[in-house]
């Protein structure tokens, strides 16, 4: 894996380079989400892995794991130690869990019968949009009701 982060800085985009690391995945990936020194990425409609990219290597990895109720679409790293999944009719706001250290060797199979972790908080919505983090280090997502579209907002830091 490589993690490249971009920003828009006026009329020009940059890019740069963070890290690279070698991670096994049986699955496709179906949404990611980059915040500080972590990186979540869905690899089932059960689990998102959660990666701490600074101080992971290719041979191991420091990482945890969520397996959020119900299917999920979108995951989206928020400040605090918190990550938010959607899918077409509600968002879920979990805590993050420890990250550990783990065999890169080893890919990570999630189960599907793995007990679900509680959210905290769910809001029921119309759809999500993808996340991002303005000039001024705010996080913005744009949440759509049936009747209304809100903008949640939260410090990057």
């Amino acid at each position: 894996m490589t993690l490249v982060e971009t920003a828009v800085h006026g009329s020009k985009l940059t890019s740069k380079f963070l890290t690279s690391f070698y991670t096994r995945v049986s699955v496709v990936v179906f949404d990611t989400s980059l915040l500080h020194s972590l990186y979540a990425r869905i690899v089932s409609s059960w689990a998102v892995e959660i990666f701490n990219w600074e101080r992971s290597q290719s041979m191991v990895h420091v990482k945890t794991h969520v397996r959020p109720e119900g299917d999920m679409l979108s995951v989206r790293l928020l400040p605090g130690g918190r990550m938010l999944t959607g899918n077409q009719s509600s968002i879920h706001i979990y805590a993050i869990p420890e990250c550990a250290y783990h065999s890169a060797i080893l890919p990570f199979v999630p189960l599907e019968t793995t007990e679900a972790q509680t959210p905290f908080q769910i809001i029921p919505i119309g759809g999500i949009s993808p996340s991002y983090i303005s000039p001024v280090g705010k996080i913005y997502i744009l949440v759509a009701t049936c009747q209304h579209i809100n903008a949640l907002t939260a410090d990057a830091v």
